[in-house]
């Protein structure tokens, strides 16, 4: 969405989505509109770990891609 935007509140996603507190925690920083790179160097992981929760994420909102979850997300906050 986008630098400025607020992403949805932590409990929120994880009640909602199931999420784990890191899954929620990158979603939440995907809607800002890093990249997986930008996410692995800020949390101080692998990309591979940063890629693997970015499949969870999409599989446990149902969103197809990027795109789709930032939309599903937006709704939370909208």
């Amino acid at each position: 969405m986008g630098e400025n935007a607020d992403p949805p509140p932590l409990a929120r996603l994880k009640t909602l989505y199931g999420l784990t507190d890191a899954e929620a925690q990158v979603a939440q920083v995907l809607f800002k509109g890093l990249e997986a790179e930008e996410i692995a160097n800020q949390r101080n992981v692998s990309i591979t770990t940063i890629r693997t929760q970015i499949r969870q994420i999409l599989l446990k909102t149902g969103a197809s891609n990027l795109c789709d979850l930032a939309r599903r997300l937006a709704v939370l906050v909208g």
